[in-house]
Order: C-alpha cells, then sequence, then structure tokens
C-alpha cells in the first residue's frame, strides 16, 4: 500500500485472463493515468480466457475495469503496448509481425476509451526497431523508439 498527500494506493488485480507461466512474460502491462482521473490499460496474455493484446479502463480509481477489448490481431503477434492519456484522448500504440516487417500501429479514441477510431498503420520495417514508451512535454506527444540488439 502506497500513501500520497492525497490518496491511499492499493494493488488490486486488473485482469483475471487464467494465464500460468513458469517463467517471467517477455512484456509487461501499459498503464496510463488520465488527468481527470480515469485509470487506462493494455496487456498482452496467453491465458485459457483470453490471448492476444487487450485494453479496458476504469473511472472508479481501479475498483472496477472495463469489459476487455481486443487489440490489435493474435494472428500477426500483437504486443508491447504503449498507452497515452489526457482528459478523453487515449492513444494505443502496439506492435504486429507480419511475414519479415515489424509494424506500428496506433489506434485513438476520443470518449475515454468508450468507443475507438481505426486502427492506423504508422510505421513498417524489417529492422528489429521497438517502440514502447511515450515522450510528452507542455507542447507535444511522442512515441520512442528503441533497438534489440
Amino acid at each position: 500500500m502506497l500513501k500520497s498527500r492525497q490518496h491511499l494506493w492499493q494493488s488490486r488485480r486488473v485482469t483475471d485472463d487464467d494465464w500460468k507461466i513458469e517463467a517471467c512474460p517477455e512484456q509487461g502491462p501499459a498503464l496510463s493515468i488520465s488527468d481527470n482521473g480515469e485509470y487506462h490499460i493494455a496487456w498482452m496474455t496467453q491465458g485459457n480466457t483470453r490471448k492476444g493484446l487487450f485494453y479496458g479502463h476504469s473511472n472508479d480509481r481501479g475498483k472496477h475495469f472495463s469489459t476487455p477489448l481486443q487489440i490489435g490481431r493474435y494472428d500477426r503477434l500483437a504486443s508491447n503496448p504503449a498507452i497515452f492519456s489526457r482528459s478523453q484522448n487515449v492513444i494505443l500504440a502496439w506492435e504486429e509481425f507480419e511475414a519479415d516487417r515489424n509494424q506500428l500501429f496506433i489506434q485513438q479514441s476520443e470518449d475515454g476509451g468508450q468507443t475507438w477510431q481505426a486502427p492506423r498503420l504508422i510505421a513498417s520495417s524489417s529492422s528489429t526497431a521497438r517502440y514502447r514508451d511515450w515522450e510528452t512535454d507542455r507542447k507535444s506527444t511522442r512515441l520512442n523508439s528503441s533497438h534489440r540488439l
């Protein structure tokens, strides 16, 4: 339990995918807490309940989350989510692999994750580039890339 000046933070289970693994998964979830207090999460799972990349949101500080929404294509190994939120705007980014290409997609919601625009392919490369982190300042938001060795 963490305590800030204004809130007492408790850990809670967000997903229940019935995924059992005898190792550490290669990737973790993505979390963004909007300036209006909404929580937005994205995660990859190989559970018995669901498989693939999913999104959920909470408007009660994580006590309850929306029904998981599948993001991207499972058959193209949708993975490595990044998420950014500000007010009612939410942007998801993730990678997919098709043939010999790494592809980067984004999808945007303008109503706090209730509805989504169609996914857009914004980059494609045969390199091992990875796109994982949002960088923001007062004027802009951008997605940083890194490279695997």
